[in-house]
């Protein structure tokens, strides 16, 4: 029988108030053959992050460590867990109580599944955990070779079930990264062949709050997009693009029409950080969830 064994990692800084939620998901799991490492990067917040952590005793493994952002945390846990799987719960967002028993019973599915990497679809909750929007993900090879080197909203992270392989091929997360991290990483493993394969199954939640629309955070995250931009294009040929994507479309078009998604991207970043700096974006925001998270 396939049941092999899951980290469920789970990076917090300051934010005890959600994070009873997300670890209760975790041990809401139906299968079992898991392990909950919750690793504490140097929160400031009179140890509430700590102390929630510690209400669940050793149902959990809990680290503390100082602050060094989510990549530093994420490489702890490659060095400390035992797995053979990961599954990254951010500290706000919730899986539904089936998550890994669906994405494992799918993997064992699959041919050659030591180098698949599933994910699924989600949906997007306020604060209350209210449904904002339902969210699908990319289904066929082409179209989720083209997505994720195109669109870093292609999936969430929270959404995959990850080989202890990928991470032996590809090694540490990027330090030097802030807040796409995670981009970087999966644009790394599908340059090593690692296939990204969607269960169309909604298990994963979200969570938007107003915390997460900072200025400051929102320039970082979209300069850093441009730098995993200039890795695609610099990393990926021509000839390699087309063949990963086994797309029928003349190589050098379909080229060009990744040139457009970056230049598009692009516009739509800095139209949101001027509506942050106007204070016009916590109006437009759900409406621009609504419409344009697809």
């Amino acid at each position: 029988m396939f049941t092999p064994k899951v980290s469920i990692i789970i990076p917090v800084y300051n934010w005890s108030n959600y994070l009873s939620e997300a670890i209760e998901s975790a041990l809401a799991q139906t299968y079992n053959n898991i392990e909950i490492l919750v690793i504490n990067d140097g929160s400031n917040d009179n140890w509430e992050t700590e102390k929630v952590a510690l209400s669940f005793g050793d149902k959990i493994n809990y680290i503390y460590k100082e602050n060094g952002w989510v990549a530093t945390a994420l490489n702890l846990w490659i060095e400390k867990a035992s797995w053979e799987y990961i599954s990254w719960l951010s500290h706000d967002d919730l899986y539904t109580n089936d998550k890994l028993e669906k994405q494992v019973n799918f993997l064992n599915t699959l041919k050659n599944k030591e180098n698949k990497i599933i994910f699924n679809d989600y949906e997007l909750i306020d604060k209350n955990k209210k449904i904002i929007n339902k969210l699908k993900s990319p289904k066929n090879k082409n179209e989720i070779f083209l997505k994720l080197i195109s669109n870093t909203f292609a999936l969430n992270w929270c959404t995959l079930l990850i080989p202890k392989k990928a991470f032996l091929k590809v090694w540490m997360f990027d330090k030097t990264l802030k807040t796409t991290q995670d981009y970087n990483m999966w644009l790394r493993m599908i340059k090593w062949w690692f296939e990204f394969v969607n269960l169309p199954l909604s298990l994963t939640k979200y969570r938007i709050h107003e915390n997460q629309d900072s200025v400051k955070k929102k320039e970082l995250f979209y300069n850093e997009i441009k730098q995993a931009q200039k890795y695609v294009l610099n990393t990926f040929t021509i000839n390699e693009i087309k063949e990963k994507s086994e797309s029928k479309s003349n190589k050098y078009i379909l080229y060009i029409y990744i040139r457009f998604l970056f230049i598009k991207q692009n516009i739509l970043s800095n139209i949101t950080i001027l509506t942050q700096k106007l204070w016009f974006y916590k109006i437009i925001a759900p409406i621009y969830r609504k419409l344009f998270i697809k």
